[in-house]
């Protein structure tokens, strides 16, 4: 009996300690100042190593080009985008996203009309 419960504690010290170190080798990663996507650990969402403030890393989701979002806030290069809506928020390339209202460009909402006419710094502008 005392073979089984020392197995079952070595068992158990054992496998708390490769989850910490994990979690650890996690965080520190999330750190590395020369990240420029997100990344996160149990606790934090971080882009280009700094954390992003507000952000729910258990929800958190990379949508690429520099978005993501939680299960309430949409989130370009670390920074809300504001009054986006989380639910229906969909990155389209090339610097666009959009919500079920409106369009937005590197995280600034661009209006719900967008031109199919390039503009002269090449991107696209409301008509």
């Amino acid at each position: 009996m005392k073979k089984i419960l020392s197995f079952l504690l070595f068992t158990f010290l054992l496998s708390a300690t490769l989850s910490v170190e994990t979690v650890t080798a996690q965080h520190n990663h999330s750190h590395n100042k020369g990240n420029k996507g997100y990344y996160k650990d149990t606790w934090k969402v971080y882009y280009g190593g700094q954390e992003v403030k507000g952000a729910t890393s258990s929800s958190f989701v990379d949508l690429g080009n520099g978005y993501g979002k939680d299960t309430w806030k949409v989130f370009y290069r670390g920074n809300v985008v504001s009054g986006a809506s989380a639910s229906s928020f969909k990155n389209i390339g090339k610097g666009y996203a959009k919500d079920t209202w409106n369009i937005y460009y590197k995280g600034v909402k661009a209006g719900t009309e967008v031109s199919a006419e390039p503009s002269r710094r090449g991107g696209y502008y409301k008509d």
